[in-house]
């Protein structure tokens, strides 16, 4: 039997656990609201490129999105279109 191993990150404190799962749902969040506010007003989606650049941009420029890695925003933006593409 092949042996398997997995990665992870082991957190010495819970509550970092729950800041950064804090700010990945504000980040979701946004992302969401972006999509649904083009939507309504010009009447098309944004496109999985666009949410990606939105999610560095909105990394860069706030502080509470600085705690995330940037694969994670990415990742986020990928299970967000995975729903409606």
């Amino acid at each position: 039997m092949p042996t398997v191993g997995f990665k992870f990150r082991a957190y010495g404190d819970v509550r970092a656990v729950e800041a950064q799962l804090e700010v990945a749902r504000e980040l979701y969040n946004t992302l969401r609201w972006a999509d649904l506010y083009f939507y309504n007003i010009y009447g098309i989606r944004l496109s999985r490129n666009d949410l990606r650049e939105l999610a560095l941009q909105l990394r860069r420029q706030d502080e509470d999105f600085k705690m995330l890695y940037s694969q994670v925003g990415l990742g986020l933006v990928d299970v967000f279109t995975s729903e409606y593409f």
